[in-house]
């Protein structure tokens, strides 16, 4: 493996162990993605139905992510003042959710007839926005979600691939990051399609006893990325030049301006939207990305609402969706 590395991508064998432990790290975070994906439409369009997505990602995604982004501004200007600052910094953004998913899977859902308000039938909560405050526990399980979507892979892992990746392993390493990602959907899809299939009944009990399987699968995961984080860093700390000679005729090992972890000032939230506002090249790729989700939100409505009505259980339509993730990285591999 590593000698065809070598000869079709130009790794060599010293750039191998970061390679292969940053891929197992994007590996991981787009596991993750996929599986709460497709988790938070099942619990959404089933009770709720898809044109209720629409005002969840409005009055409630996007407010919340306003949030999470000045929270996280402030956080990261006070821990990385410190030394190690971000790895805490990364490790406090990290576990909420995981923490959040187990407490959801063996609190929240097991209680959902308690601490859901009643009503529906043909009045203001059996309207689309009636249905999200009625099953609250599921509008937040979408939201926090949706924040997984923008926090893991692109603010926590590539911060940490350009954080230990010179310019020269990025042009080699980032195309083959994208391939690998695209593996997690397939595995993430076979795994969810066995864990479904366990389940002693398809009503919602069984659907529990899916959500508890799959919240010990993304704890291990959780592990397993600072595992993988603190790995790559440890490499990164490590890697040395070859020996140099002092002026006394003594050799000592330097370590190269570019992979030294120095670290870096931290500007305000405010400052950081000036900066990027005043650049027409980033204007544009926000424009970009706008016009890329309004697309998504014209077709996923009409799509997903057929989607429920020809999978009515949470269990089907989760059956059908993790089907669908393998599909879907079949194809982008």
């Amino acid at each position: 493996i590593t000698a065809l590395l070598h000869r079709l991508f130009d790794i060599s064998p010293t750039e191998l162990p970061q390679f292969l432990t940053m891929s197992i790290l994007m590996f991981l975070f787009i596991y993750i993605f996929t599986t709460v994906r497709d988790t938070k439409d099942t619990l959404i369009v089933s009770n709720c139905g898809a044109e209720a997505i629409p005002f969840l990602k409005l009055y409630g995604v996007m407010p919340v992510a306003t949030l999470f982004l000045v929270v996280y501004s402030k956080m990261a200007g006070v821990l990385l003042e410190g030394d190690g600052g971000k790895e805490l910094l990364f490790v406090a953004t990290l576990l909420p959710f995981f923490v959040f998913y187990v407490v959801f899977a063996f609190v929240l859902f097991p209680l959902r007839d308690r601490i859901h308000f009643g009503g529906g039938g043909d009045g203001w909560m059996g309207t689309a926005m009636g249905s999200l405050i009625r099953y609250w526990s599921f509008s937040l399980y979408f939201i926090i979600s949706e924040l997984w979507a923008s926090a893991g892979v692109p603010l926590l892992f590539w911060q940490c691939a350009n954080d230990v990746t010179t310019l020269e392993q990025a042009k080699k390493f980032y195309p083959l990051f994208a391939v690998i990602g695209n593996l997690a959907p397939i595995v993430s899809g076979k795994v969810m399609s066995r864990i479904v299939s366990l389940q002693t009944s398809s009503d919602d009990v069984g659907f529990g006893q899916t959500l508890q399987k799959l919240a010990i699968v993304k704890t291990v995961i959780c592990i397993g990325i600072i595992t993988m984080y603190k790995t790559v860093y440890s490499m990164a700390g490590r890697r040395v030049s070859p020996m140099t000679t002092t002026e006394g005729g003594e050799q000592q090992a330097t370590t190269t301006t570019t992979t030294v972890l120095k670290k870096k000032q931290t500007t305000s939230l405010r400052t950081s939207i000036h900066e990027c506002s005043k650049s027409p090249a980033l204007r544009s790729m926000a424009t970009m990305v706008i016009c890329y989700n309004l697309c998504i939100e014209l077709s996923e409505v009409v799509w997903k609402g057929l989607l429920r009505k020809m999978y009515p259980t949470k269990s089907e339509y989760m059956t059908f969706m993790a089907g669908f993730s393998q599909k879907v990285g079949m194809v982008a591999l």
